[in-house]
């Protein structure tokens, strides 16, 4: 019986099983920055609730890839408007009225198994163009706050949130200009076609995809708030499983 995909069966297989494991990761890792989102009351306020939807828009990411694939970007960027908001109009910001919008368009067509293969001809550079910009955005918006934040002493808390959703953007940024410069350099440079652009595609997809797996391991050492309710998540994890882990529930953001 010859092989399904031939000379690149192997290779095929490979590629496959590495993103499997970052798409099992990411979609676990981001299903606890959710429901610690949830369960935790200080938890529930307009920056950490972006966070969450972050999270939810990376595992679409993973389930849905269309749709979260440029929701992500856009979240990150949305948490960057919020605190840049925050700190400098805090009386506005807290006092106004909040305002939900949700638009759905969906189009009758085949599945198409790489990402980035959903945008055709000029839509593709039109894509990858639109979420280079998108990061840059995000790093100038987030580099302002940063610069506000040190020097409004005052607000301790609103830095310590701030300083994990800055480890955060500048990985993800990175994954995604990593991700971005590889395929504009391969559809308007090196113009590749068939397998060697599934490939090419595959290898700077890794940078994006890493980077969504990390969002709770980044949380979990700089963040004290999400620290707590992550260890709250593993103790109860644990006693339903009959194992004994922490002695107590430390890093309370409540009793600091």
């Amino acid at each position: 019986m010859n092989a399904i995909f031939g000379e690149y069966e192997w290779p095929i297989y490979t590629v496959t099983a590495v993103f499997f494991i970052l798409t099992v990761s990411g979609i676990f890792f981001n299903s606890l920055i959710v429901i610690a989102t949830v369960q935790t009351k200080s938890l529930h306020n307009s920056c950490n609730v972006l966070i969450a939807f972050c999270a939810v828009c990376d595992i679409l990411h993973q389930t849905i890839p269309i749709f979260g694939l440029s929701a992500g970007s856009f979240a990150i960027l949305s948490i960057g408007i919020d605190r840049f908001l925050s700190a400098f109009i805090p009386i506005m910001f807290y006092s106004a009225f909040q305002y939900y919008l949700m638009f759905a368009y969906t189009v009758d067509k085949e599945v198409i198994c790489i990402p980035p293969e959903a945008f055709y001809d000029s839509a593709k550079t039109l894509w990858s163009i639109s979420s280079c910009l998108v990061n840059l955005i995000t790093v100038l918006v987030y580099s302002i706050v940063w610069i506000v934040l040190k020097r409004q002493k005052n607000i301790a808390q609103m830095s310590r949130i701030f300083r994990s959703l800055f480890i955060i953007m500048m990985v993800v940024v990175l994954g995604w200009s990593l991700t971005m410069a590889g395929v504009l350099v391969a559809s308007m440079i090196l113009k590749l076609q068939g397998m060697q652009m599934y490939f090419l595609h595959e290898a700077v997809g890794l940078f994006v995809n890493t980077s969504l797996a990390l969002n709770y391991l980044v949380y979990y050492k700089t963040s004290s708030e999400y620290r707590y309710a992550f260890r709250r998540q593993i103790k109860g994890a644990a006693k339903f499983i009959g194992m004994e882990v922490f002695s107590s529930v430390r890093d309370d953001p409540t009793m600091s």
